[in-house]
């Protein structure tokens, strides 16, 4: 009953207001256990529905339908319905005709699809459709063996798509510590202190301090490269005495972002490298320290590591995650753009 019942509730009226009634169901391609519904203002007499040249089966009449009171000019009890096995009428075009104490009042055509039998015993299976009914959305589907036919048994729908971090304060959004982890062979993490939102050649930029004290630059992507198709939202630079490392990423929250990591020559205006995800962790709100930079020497000893384990990679000694073309010269093009090259 409930399954006839949420068939009832959602039933449409025709527009037709001065219809005396329309049978809804079946229509177009139907299967297995499912309803024979529609309605009848008023329904005065004995109401059947016949199969092709089957003998007329009784429906139920009264049926409550409040939405064709105001086209009926009664109570709105004008619904009728009953339960039925397609699959007894076999594959292939059938017709079904509604009579209200044998007067034909409405026919609708149709296709039944059967599995091989009128009534299949011992089956089960479900499977999950991606994408319906709205983007991102996930219905599974399950075999109900007494309707003879697949049930919604499970809805995940799409959770809201996340928020961008709005443009105008985008940069502002980043000042803070951040550290930036990737691997190539070893697993690397570089710590930015980016410290206030600059302009310069018409720019807006955060500049800010790498663990050593040389200056890093971050800008948005579109602002230094409009019409780029770098699929993030933000880059940095961090030039040194070897190399120069280039940081694309997006914000995934307040204090999180991914991306990707590549290296570049000193100038920053060629990659060298491939791109290797990464991962950053805002550590703090401030960007101030008293600490200590890190010894010039130590970025030396870093940088001649990092371009080492990229060769060893590159070569086919450990695992990477490669670079394609596009993305290679899209990546090299902001940085240029970012450094001044």
């Amino acid at each position: 009953m409930k399954l006839i019942a949420s068939i009832i509730a959602t039933l449409v009226l025709p527009s037709i207001a001065f219809a005396l009634g329309t049978l809804e169901v079946p229509r177009d391609k139907i299967s297995g256990i499912n309803v024979v519904a529609g309605w009848k203002c008023p329904p005065t007499g004995n109401l059947t529905v016949q199969f092709d040249d089957t003998t007329p089966l009784p429906l139920v009449k009264g049926v409550s339908r409040p939405d064709t009171g105001a086209a009926c000019g009664n109570s709105g009890a004008n619904g009728f319905l009953a339960e039925f096995n397609y699959a007894l009428l076999g594959d292939g075009h059938h017709t079904a005709r509604v009579f209200d104490n044998g007067v034909q009042f409405d026919m609708q055509e149709f296709d039944v699809v059967r599995l091989g039998q009128s009534f299949r015993q011992g089956l089960s299976g479900s499977f999950t459709v991606n994408n319906f009914p709205s983007t991102g959305d996930k219905t599974t589907l399950t075999w109900s063996t007494g309707l003879q036919g697949f049930v919604i048994s499970d809805f995940d729908p799409a959770g809201p798509n996340p928020t961008p971090t709005p443009g105008p304060t985008g940069l502002a959004g980043l000042i803070g510590t951040w550290d930036f982890t990737y691997t190539i062979i070893s697993t690397f993490t570089d710590r930015y202190r980016l410290q206030n939102v600059q302009e310069q050649n018409g720019l807006q930029l955060l500049f800010g301090l790498d663990e050593f004290g040389g200056q890093v630059a971050v800008g948005r992507v579109q602002d230094v490269s409009p019409g780029s198709t770098l699929p993030y939202e933000f880059i940095l630079a961090d030039p040194g005495p070897i190399i120069c490392q280039g940081f694309a990423f997006n914000r995934t929250g307040p204090i999180n972002a991914v991306g990707i990591y590549a290296q570049f020559n000193a100038s920053c205006s060629a990659i060298i490298s491939n791109r290797y995800a990464m991962t950053g962790v805002r550590v703090s709100t401030t960007a101030l320290t008293t600490e200590t930079p890190t010894s010039l020497a130590g970025a030396d000893v870093l940088d001649s590591l990092r371009l080492a384990e990229t060769r060893a990679a590159e070569s086919g000694m450990a695992s990477r995650e490669s670079v394609d073309a596009d993305t290679a010269a899209e990546m090299s093009e902001v940085m240029r753009a970012l450094t001044g090259h």
